[in-house]
């Protein structure tokens, strides 16, 4: 519909039912007709919805077409890569809390690879040896790659 139909469709309203009750009904300031009316302001979407010159769109929700894919089963070998890197990572957290090892977010220590960055991680070389632990960035740590697993960890 034209601004223009929306101006006269609005001063028709305005002289039947007064621009309080019109504002009221609407859901709208007075100020707000004004500025439709004088051109300042463009009618929106809510306005001319409660004027009844524009459908509603009602949102429906239909079911999901794309099928979801289950995560694939981790394997035996992946499990115990988890849980010895987990029980490691338990042992350094209990050296920190005993002061066996520094906490290297309270203190400043440099990393032993590139000897520039500040360390902000115990990296493991070998998970069977959970305190045997270096300090390294985290570029650094990246670098190196994983740890491994030797048979003494296999619980």
């Amino acid at each position: 519909m034209d601004t223009e139909q929306v101006k006269a469709l609005l001063r028709r309203y305005l002289d039947e039912e007064g621009s309080s009750g019109l504002a009221k009904r609407l859901g709208v300031s007075r100020q707000h007709i004004w500025a439709i009316l004088t051109g300042i302001s463009q009618p929106g979407r809510e306005l001319l919805i409660a004027l009844g010159l524009e459908a509603k769109v009602q949102m429906v929700r239909t079911r999901r077409v794309s099928k979801v894919r289950p995560h694939a089963p981790q394997s035996i070998e992946r499990r115990r890569y988890i849980a010895a890197a987990n029980k490691a990572y338990g042992k350094v957290q209990q050296a920190i809390l005993k002061g066996i090892l520094l906490n290297l977010r309270k203190h400043f220590v440099l990393c032993v690879d590139c000897g520039t960055q500040r360390a902000s991680v115990y990296d493991h070389r070998d998970y069977s040896k959970p305190i045997d632990v270096v300090a390294v960035c985290a570029r650094c740590n990246l670098k190196r790659g994983p740890a491994i697993i030797s048979d003494k960890n296999c619980s």
